[in-house]
């Protein structure tokens, strides 16, 4: 069997409800959309795994501490990633620091908060996005974060991708291209964009708000 053919969907059979009071939990979260959406794709069974970050806060030279999520919002995103069900990790490098160089020569520093959690339906699927999020190997990450098997060449080389501008108009403004992570590939984006329909299908039904959201962007 082709490992990176893509087979007839039968995920539904697979898919999860979905309390609405969590989703209404996640709708008003500080999440950004994506991220938004992404938890309710892993929480659906739709999606084998997931990361959702945010910037707390940046300082350094010169400049004023920016506020982006405060303490309370943290917390908020904190509760709702452990009372989601999912197996999950917090990124532990979440404090780092980034260099800009000056003119002179010298080093200009921004000491950046930012979180990061790393979730998944089950303990095997997490330990895959974990191992492959360390490797920094893209076609692993790839593999982790649910792509569309065929899409994965088109995410990890130019050369195998499809410019979103060069789809036909009925394909490009599409609701599964809205859904669509990385890449398409140039001789399977018609597979690739129907794998991804189960996931717009999927947060049209259970979040109209979110989906009207990501397909308006």
């Amino acid at each position: 069997m082709d490992p990176d053919k893509i087979e007839p969907r039968i995920r539904s059979k697979q898919e999860k409800e979905i309390a609405p009071e969590f989703v209404e939990r996640v709708q008003s979260s500080p999440l950004k959309l994506e991220d938004k959406i992404n938890l309710l794709l892993v929480k659906g069974g739709v999606k084998s795994a997931a990361s959702i970050s945010f910037d707390v806060k940046i300082s350094g030279d010169g400049m004023k501490t920016e506020v982006f999520a405060t303490e309370v919002q943290a917390q908020e995103v904190k509760d709702l990633v452990e009372s989601s069900g999912l197996f999950f990790k917090k990124r532990e490098d979440a404090e780092f620091k980034q260099f800009e160089p000056r003119p002179d020569g010298s080093e200009k520093y921004y000491d950046q908060e930012h979180v990061s959690y790393f979730v998944s339906e089950t303990e095997k699927g997490l330990k895959k996005l974990l191992e492959a999020q360390k490797s920094g190997n893209s076609k692993l990450l790839g593999r982790a974060y649910g792509f569309a098997p065929t899409a994965i060449s088109a995410w990890t080389n130019e050369k195998n991708r499809i410019n979103r501008s060069d789809l036909p108009d009925e394909y490009r403004n599409s609701d599964a291209a809205a859904f669509t992570p990385g890449a398409l590939s140039k001789e399977h984006w018609r597979d690739e964009l129907a794998y991804y329909q189960e996931r717009a299908d999927f947060i049209k039904r259970i979040s109209p708000a979110l989906f009207n959201q990501m397909t308006e962007k």
